[in-house]
């Protein structure tokens, strides 16, 4: 993923304004700050409405059994406009108790003005998760 095009063009573009003040064009360096300006808030906000959508995140679910946990999961990551992208499993036997505990990690796009405390306070609320983490 290519991250900071706009920050590096902006930085250009601002050192050839500043050569144009240099050479002395200060009307076209004027307007064309002024144009640089409209364009880069025009694209920001072109980019929050359409473009960037959400970001990826991991959480990692341990949980006792896995019977109907996994739609409770999908139910209440579906109701928070999440979308889950891949979710991985693994298998922990503790000798000590001689229980089953299986680790979740999903992979899940998340919405920019996403709380995810809200999110793991719902979680641990539920029966058989035993710990939710953000990775």
């Amino acid at each position: 993923m290519v991250t900071g095009l706009t920050t590096a063009a902006s930085l250009w573009g601002i050192a050839c304004i500043g050569l144009a003040v240099g050479m002395g064009y200060y009307t076209l360096s004027i307007l064309v700050s002024v144009q640089v300006f409209i364009i880069l808030v025009i694209l920001k906000k072109i980019e929050w409405k359409f473009i960037d959508r959400g970001k990826l995140m991991q959480l990692e679910i341990e949980c006792l059994k896995r019977d109907n946990i996994l739609d409770k999961i999908s139910e209440y990551l579906t109701e928070r406009n999440t979308r889950v992208k891949i979710i991985e499993f693994t298998h922990i036997l503790e000798e000590v108790e001689i229980k089953r505990h299986e680790k979740s990690l999903y992979s899940i796009i998340v919405p920019r003005d996403f709380s995810i405390l809200d999110v793991l306070k719902g979680m641990n609320s539920f029966v058989n998760i035993i710990r939710v983490k953000i990775i």
